[in-house]
């Protein structure tokens, strides 16, 4: 079964690190607007090979072997989209490759451990003024995304912020799924940094210990044949 091309749509929120509590808008000024600010670290790194994370182990080997290379950025400042595309990958395995037209026993060449292929995959950031959020939009092909190489590249390059790239559904697409029966599982996870949802972490105990507001709590609902979810 061949690959599928699709895409994924994030939700994406800055926070000044100084203001735990307050995310801030988009005010469309350079100090507080997450535009020019995801804008100028992208063009940063473009046209450049980098590693996701430069960490590494006691023997001095890296520990995280992913690499990305922005090939493409353009930006319009009265729309407040940004887009391009990045290349990604990751190392660490030697691979064989095959020439499948011939079917040849012998490879045509292979890959090495420190080298890796880089597949380009689209993006598209959206950041409308005055907002609390933007959004934003990535190509997928089967199960190979950037989700992952974004955030942490942005985070990495954000010493003043953190940019938070959460998935974003739709709650009529979710009422749908669930009257046609074709939802199995739901997960609920906490994001919430409120007073009260941290309270409410601290009162909880699981496996005789307390949460608190840094841990992930996940909450899965299964469908069981004949019954349907509640939304």
């Amino acid at each position: 079964m061949a690959n599928s091309v699709g895409f994924s749509v994030y939700k994406v929120t800055v926070n000044n690190k100084n203001q735990r509590e307050y995310w801030e808008m988009y005010y469309g000024y350079p100090s507080h607007d997450g535009f020019t600010l995801i804008t100028e670290i992208l063009k940063s790194i473009k046209n450049q090979l980098i590693r996701v994370d430069d960490e590494k182990n006691e023997d001095g080997e890296y520990i995280d072997n992913r690499a990305a290379k922005i090939i493409n950025l353009t930006k319009d400042v009265d729309s407040r989209t940004i887009e391009g595309v990045m290349l990604k990958g990751e190392a660490g395995h030697i691979k064989e490759v095959y020439n499948l037209e011939t079917l040849s026993e012998e490879p045509e060449y292979t890959i090495g451990k420190d080298q890796a292929d880089l597949m380009p995959l689209f993006f598209r950031f959206y950041i409308p003024d005055g907002m609390k959020h933007g959004i934003l939009m990535l190509q997928t092909y089967g199960i190979q995304g950037i989700k992952s190489y974004i955030t942490e590249i942005l985070n990495s390059r954000a010493s003043d912020h953190t940019i938070k790239i959460t998935q974003l559904m739709d709650e009529k697409v979710l009422k749908q799924f669930a009257k046609q029966g074709k939802m199995q599982d739901v997960y609920l996870v906490n994001s919430g940094k409120s007073t009260s949802s941290i309270e409410a972490l601290r009162n909880t105990r699981i496996a005789h210990s307390t949460l608190d507001s840094e841990d992930k709590l996940e909450l899965k609902m299964h469908r069981k044949k004949g019954h349907s979810a509640a939304v």
